[in-house]
């Protein structure tokens, strides 16, 4: 399994041959992109949903938020309004959530056949988890920029992610 890479035995040794621990986040969560990539492809996006940290808000956020997150109203300040036209076009539901813990909420209510995850390395090695215990495939795409405000997504990769196999959407 993937998570003997997350064990504390596995970081000290990582960390006695000089990898530090981010390093060997990313390659658990690239591990997982590619162990679980073709059983995420074969769930159709409208039976996906994308899960986006509240960092990625701008700081002005007019957003309503309710106990599934921030509801984008598309202002234009930050890359979600560009993520939530993409999601409208795959047909997959996005959420904007203010932490991790309300996922397990949503993947009940829901009923998700695969996720996407957007986050900080430390967010996404829990967010991987969190999915994987509903046995559900899980693509994760790393912040460009983190620091909890004011973050940055590569809107390319996770439009390619979203789309399946990058097919475009027009």
């Amino acid at each position: 399994t993937i998570a003997v890479f997350l064990s504390p035995p596995a970081k000290v040794l990582a960390n006695f041959v000089g990898i530090e621990d981010i390093r060997v986040d990313e390659l658990y969560i690239d591990l997982a992109n590619k162990i679980y990539e073709k059983k995420f492809q074969s769930a159709p996006t409208r039976d996906r949903l994308v899960f986006l940290p509240q960092c990625l808000r701008n700081e002005k956020c007019p957003a309503p938020q309710d106990d599934e997150g921030f509801h984008c109203r598309a202002c234009g300040k930050c890359k979600i309004a560009d993520i939530m036209k993409i999601a409208k076009k795959t047909k997959t539901k996005v959420f904007v959530l203010p932490g991790g813990s309300i996922v397990p909420r949503i993947l009940k209510k829901y009923k998700p056949k695969a996720v996407v995850g957007v986050a900080c390395n430390r967010e996404l090695v829990l967010g991987v988890n969190t999915v994987r215990k509903s046995k559900l495939p899980v693509q994760a795409v790393f912040l460009l920029k983190d620091g909890c405000r004011n973050t940055d997504v590569d809107l390319y990769e996770l439009k390619d992610v979203m789309q399946n196999n990058g097919a475009e959407v027009k």
